[in-house]
C-alpha cells in the first residue's frame, strides 16, 4: 500500500520510519506547503515524490493511504477531502477539534465505506492490554490518577510573545489537545465514557491552555488527569483497586513501565519490552484493516475516538476554552 504523508514535522518523520519498520505501508510521497520544504523533507527521509498541492496529491491514483500530520485545526477539512477522494486515512491525534466535526467525519465514512483512523499510540501497544489484565487482578477499581507532563521546548518562545500553532486557539492547540489526549485515550480505553467531566485549565494568561486538570466521574470510580506543557514532573500514573494498584511510570503514550502492586506483596513488573518503535504497532493494525477492508474495526476505532472527543469537548466547555474551529 502506497502511503502519502502530509506535513513535515518530527511526528511525520517518525511515522515514515515506523511505516518502513512495519513493511506494508510504503512511504511513496510527501506533501508540504512549499516545494522547497517538501523536497528537503523528502530527501532527509528517502521519499521520491513531492507535492505542494493537496488536491493534486488526492487525485493521484497510486496513493492508497494518506497520513495527516498537520496542525489540529486542519484535520477535519483534510480528512473530509481524503475520504471524498476515496483514500484510506490515518489522522494524527487529536482526531478533530470538536464533536460536530467528528459526527460529520463518521457519517461520511459510514456513507462511503471509508477507512479512517486516529493515529494514537496508546491503545495499540501490547502493554495497554497488560494494563487491562492487571486491572482484573486489583479490582474493583475505584480511583485513577493519570498524568502526562512535559515542558514544551517552545514554551519559552510563547512567554516571549511568539505565536505558534501548538499554542494557538486558531489551530486547536494547547496542552490538552497535544499531550493530554494521550491520558484521555488511556482513560477512555480502560474505563469507557464518564458520566461527568470537570476541568480546571490554566489558559487565561497565554490565551491557550498550558496545563489542565480534569476530573472524570464514573458510577463506581473517579479518574483525575493532569497534563502540562509548562512544567516538568516524573510522570507517575496510578490505577487504584480494592486488592492493590497499578503504577505506570512515564508517558501514557508508551506505557513502558507497569508495576502490579498487590496489597501485602512485592511489586511485579507487568510490562514487556517493546519489539517495535511505538508508532509501528498502530500502523500494523491499520495496515491489516485496510488490507482486509475491515469496516467493523474502523467502527470500533471511531467509537474510541468519539469517547475521547466527547471528553475533550466537555472539558473545554467546562473551563470556557473555545477554538476558532467551534465557529464553523
Amino acid at each position: 500500500m502506497r502511503l502519502a504523508t502530509v506535513g513535515t514535522s518530527w511526528i511525520t518523520r517518525d511515522l515514515i520510519a515506523a511505516a518502513r519498520q512495519q513493511g506494508e505501508l510504503e512511504p511513496w510521497a510527501v506533501c508540504s506547503r512549499t516545494m522547497e520544504r517538501g523536497r528537503a523533507f523528502a530527501g532527509e527521509n528517502g521519499v521520491e515524490r513531492v507535492y505542494d498541492d493537496y488536491e493534486a496529491l488526492l487525485a493521484e491514483p497510486q496513493v492508497d493511504v494518506v497520513y495527516l500530520g498537520t496542525p489540529n485545526s486542519l484535520h477535519f477539512s483534510q480528512m473530509k477531502a481524503a475520504l471524498l477522494a476515496g483514500k484510506a486515512v490515518i489522522c494524527e491525534k487529536p482526531f478533530v477539534s470538536n464533536m460536530e466535526e467528528f459526527e460529520e467525519i463518521r457519517a461520511l465514512a459510514e456513507k462511503r465505506g471509508g477507512m479512517v483512523f486516529e493515529a494514537i499510540t496508546t491503545c495499540y501497544l501490547p502493554n495497554f492490554q497488560r494494563l487491562r489484565q492487571g486491572m482484573e487482578l486489583i479490582g474493583p477499581i475505584h480511583a485513577a490518577r493519570l498524568e502526562f507532563t512535559q515542558k514544551s521546548s517552545r514554551f519559552d518562545a510563547l512567554k516571549g510573545g511568539n505565536r505558534i500553532s501548538a499554542f494557538d486557539r486558531n489551530y486547536s492547540g494547547g496542552a490538552l489537545y497535544d499531550i493530554g489526549v494521550y491520558a484521555v485515550h488511556l482513560a477512555a480505553g480502560l474505563f469507557g465514557s464518564p458520566e461527568q467531566v470537570f476541568c480546571i485549565s490554566n489558559w487565561q494568561q497565554w490565551d491557550i491552555d498550558t496545563s489542565d486538570a480534569l476530573l472524570l466521574g464514573y458510577p463506581q470510580m473517579v479518574c483525575s488527569i493532569l497534563c502540562s506543557k509548562d512544567s516538568h514532573s516524573d510522570q507517575h500514573s496510578v490505577i487504584q483497586g480494592e486488592k492493590g494498584y497499578l503504577l505506570l511510570r512515564g508517558s501514557p503514550s508508551i506505557c513502558d513501565d507497569i508495576q502490579l502492586c498487590l496489597a501485602g506483596q512485592e511489586p511485579v513488573t507487568l510490562s514487556q519490552p517493546r519489539r517495535w518503535e511505538r508508532m509501528t504497532y498502530e500502523l500494523d493494525h491499520f495496515a491489516a484493516v485496510f488490507r482486509q477492508r475491515d469496516l467493523e474495526a474502523v467502527r470500533l476505532g471511531l467509537e474510541q475516538s468519539e469517547r475521547v472527543m466527547d471528553i475533550l469537548s466537555r472539558a473545554r466547555a467546562h473551563c470556557g476554552l473555545t477554538f476558532a474551529a467551534d465557529k464553523r
